[in-house]
């Protein structure tokens, strides 16, 4: 795997032994725009973005690092963040034919059931490997997520409910 993420927080840089650790063959540490650095090791672009966090400078970054004819995947955003302004422009930009836009409110069981479900066994069978960065249970709620507020971690966290 290859894999960059952006980050103005100095503690992400604990963050690349982790990713080296679950197979991320480069690890790039960004506090801004990664095109160009990108471009140096593959000069021709990549072959797809998926974007999680989704700002004017960040999709404006990933159409200068994506090959010609690579697709950006907008898969989800924060409240109030670009991904949810009616603002002409973005309106504009999620109806590039480059662009495929995704979030919990397009989901739904109807529509998209059967390959939410299909993506649960692939995980189940071990072909997608998510990086489970820490369980908490349930009564460690609070403390899970003041760990998360401090981008302490580098993957998924789990919470599991009691039963």
């Amino acid at each position: 795997g290859w894999g960059w993420w952006r980050s103005s927080r100095p503690e992400s840089v604990d963050k690349v032994e982790k990713l080296w650790n679950v197979g991320m063959k480069e690890v790039l540490v960004s506090d801004g725009p990664v095109a160009k650095r990108l471009r140096f090791i593959w000069p021709d672009g990549a072959d797809g973005v998926v974007d999680t966090i989704l700002s004017r400078a960040t999709l404006a970054d990933d159409f200068a690092l994506k090959k010609e004819a690579a697709r950006i995947c907008v898969a989800g955003s924060l409240a109030g963040s670009y991904a949810t302004s009616p603002s002409p422009d973005f309106q504009e930009v999620i109806r590039d034919p480059a662009v495929a836009f995704y979030s919990s409110e397009e989901l739904h069981v109807a529509k998209d059931g059967s390959k939410l479900q299909e993506i649960v066994e692939r995980v189940e069978e071990g072909h997608y490997l998510p990086y489970i960065d820490a369980i908490y249970p349930f009564g460690e709620l609070v403390r899970a997520h003041e760990a998360m507020e401090r981008n302490a971690f580098a993957g998924k966290v789990i919470v599991v409910l009691d039963r």
